[in-house]
């Protein structure tokens, strides 16, 4: 092939030489030639690509329709179609396989298949076992039988089940708690009692968990016995039925092969008609060129796609040579593939411990995430370095823990209702570290207990600090200046109106507001239906005036302000009293807030004289003290906080 296109190509260069000689001005031809030569040569070599595939095509159909899987095989790397090598590919594969039923080795294959039968077959014996036993200790429990559950022990259905074996332990434990007790006690004896309902509480559970596992081990026969029965019809029908499958599988293959084949071929028609008429119209294009370029242009054409044409056909020479060279067996054919006897996955155990990996990594981020976006005030000294501020005292929370009052009901009140428990013996350490650091040369007489936001226990601090002093025999009025939110007169059970926005706005004397010994030396105002310029009453002449009126009749005034960062009532108030306590719940208000509202306090010229830290849990008490109920008595804590207050309200 080579030598003979060599030869062609000289015989055309031979003739161009000629040409020119004979036509010595035509030189060359024109840039209009010169690409109307190329685009012809172009098209002559797709039209050659397409006979070729046309031919490769027809070649296949008739391979495939003579059942010629080796020359079909060999011809698939021509057709250029990657769908066509699949089909092909899979024609062959099949066409093996189905050789492979009649080797001389597929008995062993055979005989593989019979002993996983017997296998899966003594498997299910042992199921079918377990399940009688399940069921007859079930239907024992039914009948009202419960020492059938000691027959578990060891057997079939306890076998590698830790829960179930964990509920037979805990049985035998109340059963020898049982036979302790029955010598000693009646049936009617509670201890007696207590022990039989624990006893029938577990033998509930141990019923319910044995009629899971019966489900379960009875949903496992009945797909253990469809897979025996497989095993046992390949057995039985080997290779006939594997062959009829096959059978099967190569027509359709077969058809869909030829269809696509047909297909494609019909394609390559309508190309090759679509390029002989492009190939026509430049070759008409050509004739319309001069005279003595038209008789140099057409031996260039012949040559130029002569040239690409044996290009094309080397390359392609050497492609199938090297594809010849190199052809080895496409597939190697085993036994097909048995069903296992037990699954390989899941890893029970590996995928628990990579569940408790990422549970402890979620919720080790979860808790940075909270220490980091909002961390709230915990402990006495927390809140001492934020505010910079002494605090008198830790109120345990009596709704939550070990502390909580469960007679509590939404209008408790510890002095008044629980008035021996710890919270009220702490309200009364608030009470003594205060009186402690009130000692100064200034008497102290209205005061105040306010917080960064609502729902710190505000209230509940004033009316605590109130009755405690109270107590005392001292004569205490009780002021609710919190009127958007008013709730002194919720827990002290005293009218609302009229009260201190009456007063405010002179529609009624302060004496006519007063309610007398609501608690013994204790007064209250309420605060009255709610104004619409709360902020302005509270900042009029008329507030000074009745704090000055209020100094003489009583010892103590506790006034119940609204929350420092809610709004801008506490800012009117807030300089007018003597002195002002900001309460932090523990773990509500982030820090950043709590040293917010220390700020705006003091920047409103309130005199903030300490702290006090509310509804604190009891790990939190006696990890930041040792002693008692840890609220500051004697030189502890409280003492050194009270020592700075006072130095600080003399300087």
């Amino acid at each position: 092939m080579k030598a003979a296109a060599r030869d062609e190509q000289v015989r055309q260069v031979g003739e161009l030489v000629a040409l020119q000689k004979q036509n010595p001005r035509a030189i060359d031809v024109s840039k209009s030639a010169q690409a109307l030569i190329d685009a012809e040569s172009k098209l002559e070599l797709q039209r050659v690509q397409a006979q070729l595939m046309r031919v490769s095509l027809r070649q296949a159909l008739d391979l495939l329709g003579a059942g010629d899987v080796d020359a079909l095989s060999r011809l698939s790397a021509e057709l250029a179609d990657p769908l066509t090598a699949t089909y092909i590919e899979s024609i062959a594969k099949l066409s093996a396989e189905y050789e492979l039923q009649d080797r001389s080795d597929a008995g062993p294959y055979k005989a593989m298949l019979q002993e996983r039968a017997l296998a899966l077959a003594a498997k299910n014996d042992e199921l079918g076992t377990a399940i009688g036993a399940l069921r007859s200790v079930l239907d024992a429990l039914a009948a009202g039988d419960w020492k059938a559950v000691d027959r578990l022990g060891g057997g079939p259905p306890a076998a590698h089940d830790p829960m179930l074996e964990g509920y037979l332990a805990d049985l035998a434990t109340l059963q020898g708690e049982r036979a302790q007790l029955a010598p000693d006690f009646t049936e009617v004896h509670p201890d007696r009692i207590r022990i039989e309902a624990r006893i029938a509480t577990t033998c509930e559970h141990i019923q319910t968990l044995l009629e899971t596992r019966l489900a379960g081990l009875s949903e496992q026969k009945v797909a253990q016995d469809e897979l025996l029965a497989g095993y046992r019809s390949n057995t039985e029908h080997y290779p006939d039925a594997e062959r009829a499958r096959i059978d099967t599988s190569l027509a359709k293959l077969r058809e869909r092969t030829r269809t696509h084949l047909t297909g494609r071929l019909s394609g390559l028609d309508a190309d090759l008609a679509s390029l002989d008429d492009e190939i026509g119209r430049v070759q008409q294009s050509l004739g319309e060129l001069p005279e003595e370029e038209r008789r140099l242009a057409d031996p260039l054409r012949r040559m130029s796609a002569h040239a690409e044409i044996v290009k094309f056909l080397l390359s392609r020479q050497q492609e199938a040579e090297i594809s010849r060279a190199s052809t080895v067996a496409s597939a190697d054919f085993i036994d097909p593939a048995a069903p296992p006897l037990e699954p390989s996955g899941p890893s029970l155990p590996l995928h628990v411990m990579l569940g408790l990996l990422c549970g402890m990594a979620a919720s080790f981020g979860l808790a940075f995430a909270k220490e980091s976006l909002g961390r709230g005030v915990f402990t006495a000294a927390e809140l001492e370095s934020i505010t910079e501020l002494p605090v008198f005292g830790t109120i345990p929370d009596f709704r939550h823990g070990p502390f909580r009052v469960r007679t509590a009901q939404a209008t408790f009140v510890p002095l008044r209702d629980d008035p021996e428990g710890p919270v009220a013996e702490a309200y009364r350490s608030l009470r003594a570290n205060l009186k402690f650091a009130l000692t100064g040369d200034k008497q102290i007489q209205t005061i105040a207990a306010t917080s960064c936001t609502p729902g710190e226990g505000k209230s509940m601090t004033n009316i605590g600090l109130a009755l405690s002093f109270a107590r005392t025999g001292k004569r205490v009025l009780v002021v609710d200046a919190d009127m958007r939110l008013p709730s002194v007169h919720t827990y002290l059970g005293v009218a609302l109106s009229p009260g201190l926005s009456d007063v405010l706005s002179e529609r009624a004397p302060w004496h006519a507001c007063v309610h007398r010994a609501v608690e013994p030396n204790l007064d209250v105002i309420g605060a009255g239906r709610q104004p619409p310029n709360p902020s302005d009453l509270l900042g009029s002449t008329t507030f000074v005036a009745l704090l000055t009126q209020l100094r003489t009749e009583y010892d103590f005034i506790v006034f119940d302000v609204p929350p420092a960062l809610a709004v801008s009532d506490i800012d009117s108030v807030a300089a007018q009293l003597d002195a002002l306590l900001l309460v932090a719940k523990s773990n509500k208000v982030a820090s950043h807030i709590v040293a917010a509202a220390s700020r705006r306090l003091r920047q409103v010229g309130a005199n903030l004289i300490g702290t006090v830290l509310n509804a604190v849990g009891t790990s939190i008490i006696n990890k930041r003290h040792g002693y008692g109920y840890g609220y500051g008595y004697g030189t502890g804590y409280g003492q050194r906080t009270t020592d700075r207050t006072a130095e600080r309200i003399k300087s």
